[in-house]
């Protein structure tokens, strides 16, 4: 009778290096993967994310000329 054993821990640990593989990637391309969703937002939606591009422009820039007055 073949021995269980060994297969279920290599398949365990296989399974344990394929998830720790897939958290690195992520945790090292972390940035890139968030400029590649902003812009496939932009894409699909661009007159939703073009106003809130400009909301946020809008009163970014108007609280820094709101400061210089001051």
């Amino acid at each position: 009778m073949e021995d269980l054993r060994n297969y279920n821990y290599r398949k365990k640990t296989a399974q344990q290096l394929n998830f720790n593989n897939i958290k690195k990637f992520f945790m090292i391309n972390k940035i890139k993967i968030f400029i590649i969703i902003i812009i496939i937002f932009i894409l699909i939606f661009p007159s939703f994310s073009g106003t809130l591009i400009g909301k946020w422009i809008n009163s970014f820039i108007g609280s820094i000329v709101k400061n210089i007055l001051f």
